[in-house]
């Protein structure tokens, strides 16, 4: 059984939970999702969560067993509170990229993205009312299709279609979708100052070096 297409268009009509209705890009919900952290902290500040569902609305309870989240969460976590749901449903996916591709940790890493998508996919409790899973099973072409039920569902479809060409800014470390493949900064001001940075750090070693050579220089001058 294989995984039908998931190709869609990714602006998506998304019911909020105040106010009426708004089209929000489900790209730039997975981001912020991911990017949902503040720094030094283990998880979102309460300011930051809220901040989330101001934009895209609340997300739903992810149902994980009651001990994986005491331990993702050192006990913190709060049950039916929106500002946790976020919270949660931010490490599950920010979870999925911790493993590499490459030929010693791909399985692994599949392995890890297989159980994250499963969580989100499977049978939950949506506005109130017990929902299937996600996943439109097909006999004759041998898929599954997935079937959104709600921004969760929704964005857990656009990691599948575009987590490759996600990737860490090597400077400040935020998520970013990569326009080349070459690409390792999230934004022109990130690779101005990176690119300072090594101008910098190569002058100082050049100094270094030349003060160096200086030293070792003999000093006086040779006997005849």
């Amino acid at each position: 059984m294989r995984i039908a297409s998931v190709n869609a268009v990714n602006r998506e009509v998304i019911a909020m939970n105040e106010g009426s209705p708004r089209v929000v890009d489900v790209r730039d919900a997975l981001l912020d999702l991911l990017n949902l952290r503040d720094r030094g902290e283990p998880y979102a500040l309460e300011g930051t969560c809220n901040a989330f569902i101001a934009r895209y609305g609340h997300l739903r309870e992810i149902p994980f067993p009651e001990e994986s989240l005491k331990q993702l969460t050192n006990g913190k976590h709060q049950k039916d509170n929106p500002v946790w749901a976020v919270r949660t449903a931010s490490m599950l996916v920010r979870s999925l990229f911790q493993h590499p591709y490459d030929d010693e940790t791909e399985s692994q890493g599949i392995e890890n993205i297989n159980l994250g998508l499963k969580i989100i996919f499977g049978p939950a409790v949506i506005d109130g009312e017990e929902r299937d899973p996600a996943l439109k099973v097909d006999i004759l072409s041998g898929t599954l299709a997935p079937q959104p039920r709600d921004l969760l569902d929704r964005i857990a479809v656009e990691f599948m279609r575009s987590h490759r060409f996600i990737s860490n800014c090597q400077r400040c470390g935020r998520y970013f979708f990569k326009q080349y493949s070459t690409d390792r900064y999230c934004s022109l001001t990130c690779a101005n100052a990176a690119r300072s940075e090594a101008q910098r750090d190569w002058m100082r070693a050049k100094r270094a070096k030349d003060k160096e050579l200086k030293l070792k220089k003999p000093t006086g001058r040779k006997r005849k």
